[in-house]
């Protein structure tokens, strides 16, 4: 509308401010009762938008039912506003175009001659012959067709079984090894510690860690009241250390 009004000597706004606000009206009616439910009865037909029966029945009532508002405007009226081609007429048939490419069918034009009059004057006009040269009108309306499900994929037949052979395979050596480590063995006896063998000792190292701990035992001699060198050689088991620390502590 801003660009036609651009031109002042464009006649497609009408004569008069009540024609202009005429042609403003239709326009709303069109984008608003029209448009909407026109778009949502044909485009789940085509695939565009998810389909639901019911939905589809109640924009297609409702789109019917806007139409027929123009079906008795013309009437008695040639164009939607005065006598001559508006942009009222321009805008609302761009927008049924589609109702008439998929669902305004044959046998509904012959029900509503007067819309479709009017819609085939509109379209044979140059101005829109120079973007649309020849609209299109559907014989029969779209119905919907469900899609395609694909077709699963046949699961195999299992394979069978290869037939044993009559000869039993030898076994690898290795599994044979292995079946001979699952057989029981015998454990053999076990050996007594060395040290199990010497005799009981008279000196207790833990009284002597808790006296040493507790009590002064420079003058006591604890180590050398109770320590024997029998003990002390026996229990080193020979070492040849055994001698610089037996006389170690002899000398003091």
């Amino acid at each position: 509308m801003t660009v036609t009004s651009q031109n002042e000597k464009t006649t497609l706004l009408g004569k008069t401010k009540q024609d202009y606000a005429s042609i403003v009206r239709w326009m709303s009616y069109a984008n608003t009762e029209i448009l909407p439910h026109i778009g949502c009865w044909f485009r789940p037909l085509i695939g565009k938008d998810p389909y639901n029966k019911k939905s589809v029945d109640d924009h297609a009532k409702a789109a019917l039912k806007a139409i027929h508002a123009l079906e008795q405007h013309f009437l008695v009226h040639t164009f939607l506003v005065g006598e001559r081609i508006t942009l009222a007429d321009l805008f609302t048939a761009s927008l049924i175009a589609r109702g008439f490419e998929y669902v305004l069918d044959k046998q509904w034009r012959e029900e509503n001659p007067n819309t479709t009059r009017w819609y085939e004057t509109v379209t044979a006009q140059p101005m829109w012959r120079a973007v649309i040269k020849k609209p299109i009108m559907i014989e029969e309306a779209v119905k919907y067709t469900p899609p395609k499900k694909e077709a699963k994929p046949k699961a195999e037949a299992p394979k069978a079984a290869p037939k044993a052979e009559k000869k039993a395979e030898k076994k690898p050596k290795d599994e044979e090894e292995d079946d001979d480590d699952d057989e029981p063995r015998q454990e053999a006896p076990k050996q007594k510690h060395p040290l199990e063998a010497l005799p009981k000792p008279t000196l207790i190292l833990d009284d002597w860690k808790r006296k040493y701990s507790n009590e002064e035992t420079r003058e006591v001699g604890i180590l050398c009241t109770n320590f024997t060198v029998r003990e002390f050689c026996s229990n080193i088991n020979g070492l040849g250390r055994s001698a610089m620390v037996l006389g170690t502590l002899q000398g003091t």
